[in-house]
């Protein structure tokens, strides 16, 4: 299995210049801001969103290179709304850890992240409208966004209003999985996707493999939520169960267990506070129904039908790219169960 560095050496040079930008962008001359709102950029992440940006145009080759200031813009744009987005979550889940650093509500509080989650989030609008030709293209990639924003908002609105006695079906979590992460990972290669030029065929497999890639990604990532850990990770872990959250593997548990099992857990998740005790009976109630075992599957599938949305495209080193990461969401959560 190659290593994620390895994949994206292809666009390695361009991801070097989005992280350079990112930093210039969100300066502020305010001490505290600065700080602030470079604290998470600084510790770094995997960046595979801009990487959808850069390696779904790369994967036209009749893209020109010299169109390449365009295209990083937009893998600009997407990380600052991702990363907005993770400083919010950070508030809402109570986390305090985030790329293996302190979350900006743990070390600053919360008044402090919000307002740097709106900072960050404010820095898009000056790369929207930069484009003085106005084209259709670019209108097409703003809607886009608009678009995305939006569900990411709605999504995280559905979750919270289901309450925490509430248990969701496979269903609703898979919407919800689909809505708050999926969406920016489709949103991601469609952007790339339009401004190469794709044909219409294309624009549309790539959006389907950004939305299945982004799929198999959260339900692995939840799923390491529950099995790594924090110094692997980089982030609090548990916050699912802490939180109380309805996830496709409590879902799932719930759906195969017997009714003293399935009364333990909902006794476990009414309780105020849930403790490690607490956590490990649930965990061990997820191994013992197969849960993780299927919910390893269902990504399986997620990242099977990823691959299978860009076999018709021509062949490329981006291409390639893109199949690989595919494999590589599902190594790195096999070789930790």
């Amino acid at each position: 299995m190659a290593e994620l560095k390895n994949i994206l050496a292809c666009v390695r040079s361009d991801l070097n210049k989005i992280e350079k930008q990112l930093q210039e962008i969100i300066s502020s001359k305010l001490p505290l801001l600065d700080t602030a709102s470079k604290h998470l950029f600084k510790a770094g992440g995997k960046r595979f969103r801009p990487a959808l940006v850069l390696l779904s145009a790369g994967s036209n080759k009749k893209y020109s290179k010299s169109s390449s200031k365009d295209i990083l813009k937009w893998g600009v744009a997407v990380e600052l709304l991702h990363t907005a987005s993770l400083i919010h979550d950070d508030i809402l889940d109570e986390s305090d850890l985030r790329r293996s650093r302190k979350t900006i509500n743990s070390r600053w509080g919360n008044k402090v992240a919000v307002i740097v989650g709106d900072y960050v989030y404010s820095k898009i609008i000056p790369i929207l409208v930069t484009d003085a030709s106005r084209s259709s293209r670019h209108d097409d990639i703003i809607n886009v966004l608009s678009d995305v924003t939006s569900q990411m908002c709605e999504a995280e609105i559905k979750q919270l209003s289901g309450g925490n006695n509430s248990i969701l079906l496979s269903k609703e979590c898979l919407e919800i999985i689909k809505e708050k992460t999926a969406v920016l990972f489709s949103a991601c290669s469609r952007i790339g996707a339009l401004q190469a030029g794709h044909s219409a065929a294309n624009v549309r497999s790539l959006t389907e493999y950004g939305l299945n890639f982004g799929m198999a990604f959260q339900i692995t990532d939840d799923v390491l939520d529950l099995t790594s850990t924090s110094r692997l990770t980089g982030k609090s872990n548990f916050r699912d169960i802490i939180q109380k959250k309805t996830t496709l593997l409590l879902t799932q548990t719930i759906a195969k267990a017997n009714r003293t099992d399935t009364a333990k857990i909902r006794q476990l998740l009414r309780s105020k506070n849930i403790k490690r005790v607490d956590i490990k009976v649930i965990k061990e109630l997820m191994i013992k129904y197969g849960a993780i075992e299927y919910v390893i599957k269902k990504a399986c599938v997620y990242a099977e039908k990823a691959r299978s949305n860009i076999v018709s495209l021509g062949k490329s080193k981006y291409k390639t790219a893109m199949q690989q990461l595919c494999d590589c969401v599902i190594e790195r959560v096999v070789k930790n169960n």
